[in-house]
């Protein structure tokens, strides 16, 4: 299963032609400049990378993702001396990738990940002395089932390449105020001669303007054994946010004006109040009733369902307080991605 939105992405290409925007710093829109080029990325304050390196295709490619924690590297050094404590590689990844920069379509595939080695000592604040590089199907047989015989796993989505060090998810255009980016990761694999299938889609969307920004998240899980299919499960998330403010990059807090604000090519802050959250898992075909809001429960939380067996639906109304960055481009926009804040 595959995302396209191939007439928007179609549209933007048109565009970006037409406006000149060829030479652009926020993104390369092309095979021939994408070709042979790093992008370097980075969160959790900068100790976590990820990086991509373009073949000379300029629509291939290989990534490798570092993981870091702050720990002990040894067991000897472990509550003895705190000052031998420093960021070390705890996890991580290697594979490849294939992009087309006019759909902007981002296939990956993990083909290694850094695991604790066979025997890991324990430092004891939970990670261990020694990690590696194995492959996907050798991490399967050490951690999940020692029958695996085949693994793979392919992660779709929409991706746009920045050259300002930060990761970013990009949120196509579908209509009016609403931005959406839709991800897909299937798994196959063999354990003790049966194929498994799953099929993984999160649909992530935001509607946006001056006074509010509601997001919703949805993830719909597939999958099968050996052909035959087993119930779908859903988990929805939804939170509605009231904007306060809102500051475009280089604007006065005093005047603030949307339509010169919420434009293409400025980047905006909102400061917002989160007024309610609601979270809802189920599987088969019939979604829990949503709770009534009255009377008024003092908890502010309310809930329909059965959360221990996982098919309920849940509303929290108390507040919270909110902010979201984006960048405008025309056809989609772009949100800053954090370890915090990835969604479903």
């Amino acid at each position: 299963m595959k995302r396209k939105l191939t007439a928007m992405a179609a549209l933007l290409a048109m565009a970006l032609v037409a406006l000149g925007l060829g030479s652009c710093s926020l993104f390369t829109p092309d095979a021939y400049a994408l070709m042979g080029k790093t992008f370097v990325y980075y969160s959790n304050g900068g100790h976590d990378t990820k990086t991509y390196v373009f073949d000379a295709s300029g629509k291939a490619g290989a990534y490798v993702e570092d993981n870091q924690e702050f720990r002990w590297t040894s067991h000897t050094d472990y509550n003895v001396d705190p000052a031998t404590k420093k960021w070390r590689s705890t996890g991580g990844a290697k594979g490849t990738f294939t992009y087309d920069p006019v759909k902007y379509d981002y296939v990956e595939t993990p083909t290694q990940k850094f695991v604790p080695t066979v025997s890991p000592v324990a430092v004891g604040d939970g990670s261990y002395e020694k990690y590696e590089w194995v492959s996907v199907l050798n991490d399967q047989i050490r951690n999940t089932d020692s029958a695996t015989t085949a693994y793979s796993k392919t992660i779709d989505t929409t991706k746009v390449f920045t050259v300002d060090n930060d990761e970013n998810s990009a949120f196509a255009l579908l209509s009016g105020s609403v931005w959406a980016n839709v991800s897909t990761t299937t798994t196959t694999k063999t354990v003790n001669g049966k194929n498994y299938l799953e099929v993984i889609k999160v649909t992530e969307s935001y509607d946006i303007n001056a006074s509010n920004i509601n997001y919703s998240a949805k993830k719909e899980t597939t999958s099968s054994l050996d052909g035959t299919a087993k119930d779908p499960t859903y988990l929805t998330l939804l939170n509605a946010n009231t904007v306060n403010r809102w500051l475009g990059l280089g604007e006065t807090p005093d005047l603030p004006d949307w339509g010169q604000s919420w434009k293409d090519g400025k980047k905006v802050t909102f400061w917002c109040d989160q007024t309610k959250s609601s979270l809802c898992e189920y599987s088969g075909t019939t979604a829990p009733a949503a709770p009534s809001l009255t009377p008024v429960d003092p908890s502010g939380i309310y809930v329909t369902g059965n959360e221990f067996t996982k098919q309920y639906y849940k509303v929290n109304t108390n507040p919270v307080a909110s902010s979201f960055t984006f960048e405008h481009h025309g056809f989609y926009i772009l949100k800053k991605v954090d370890s915090a804040s990835r969604g479903l």
